[in-house]
């Protein structure tokens, strides 16, 4: 699979960027309004997906997700861009140096794949 990084974003990154969670811990609420386009999901057409730990949302088609990561994102603790932590140390650490999966969307340090990255990895196009 490949990594996109999250210095030389291709995807848009407002305030707050989203997903959804399936097991989504009570105290969080997701927010009505996309935060890209700041419409709600009955204006779009469009359910949203919302960050399981700020719950902040998002039309997937605003945050420029196909349907197989829309999918993907739905099954698990969805970390918005501001919230995301790398899946391996658990830490926020260096915006520049976290990695986000093209396929999943979840992020790693390039540091703390084995074995670690040295750079920014190479986007194959598909």
């Amino acid at each position: 699979s490949s990594t996109r990084s999250n210095s030389g974003n291709s995807e848009p990154t407002p305030a707050s960027a989203v997903g959804e969670t399936k097991k989504r811990p009570k105290s969080v609420k997701p927010d009505i309004l996309c935060s890209f386009c700041l419409q709600t999901d009955e204006e779009r057409s469009e359910e949203m997906i919302s960050c399981c730990l700020c719950g902040a949302s998002g039309h997937p088609s605003c945050l420029q997700f196909n349907e197989a990561l829309t999918e993907r994102v739905k099954l698990y603790n969805w970390e918005c861009i501001e919230c995301k932590k790398c899946e391996i140390c658990r830490n926020p650490g260096d915006d520049a140096t976290l990695l986000f999966c093209d396929d999943c969307d979840k992020g790693y340090h390039m540091s703390c794949l084995d074995p670690p990255l040295n750079g920014e990895p190479v986007v194959l196009e598909r």
